[in-house]
């Protein structure tokens, strides 16, 4: 799995593509050492999605009039969106719970509160993001 990682980021078109080679080098020498299952079953997970996404790709012709690419579905797992469905679930709960059912009419709220709301949703997608971040990122 690590060779073929290696064979095909060296033929992977990207401006970054020796910094994406040291990046992998690097993670394969840190996962090296995990003794856990789970984890090392999570980490396979993610490299065979990294050696997926790579082959679709590195077939690219760059001098061609036409490209074809089938971009992922589901970058961030499964795990992600569960997550998230979980937490919307919570707060339609609570809202329930404090009496604001889905029909009744929904507080108002002023822009700057909708601001911070909207930046503090953000900051959790992000951590949340990081979390995940053990999925290759590919670059152009």
């Amino acid at each position: 799995m690590y060779k073929e990682c290696l064979t095909l980021v060296r033929s992977f078109p990207s401006i970054k593509r020796e910094e994406l080679f040291q990046d992998i080098r690097t993670e394969f020498r840190e996962k090296a050492s995990l003794d856990d299952p789970e984890k090392i079953a999570h980490a396979v997970e993610v490299a065979m999605r990294g050696i997926a996404t790579m082959r679709k790709y590195t077939g690219v012709e760059s001098k061609g009039a036409r490209w074809t690419l089938d971009l992922e579905q589901d970058p961030l797992g499964q795990a992600f969106h569960e997550q998230r469905r979980a937490e919307e679930e919570e707060a339609r709960q609570r809202a329930q719970a404090d009496g604001k059912a889905d029909g009744e009419p929904k507080e108002r709220l002023s822009l700057q509160e909708l601001q911070r709301r909207a930046d503090a949703l953000a900051a959790r997608e992000d951590a949340l993001r990081e979390e995940e971040g053990d999925v290759l990122r590919v670059t152009r």
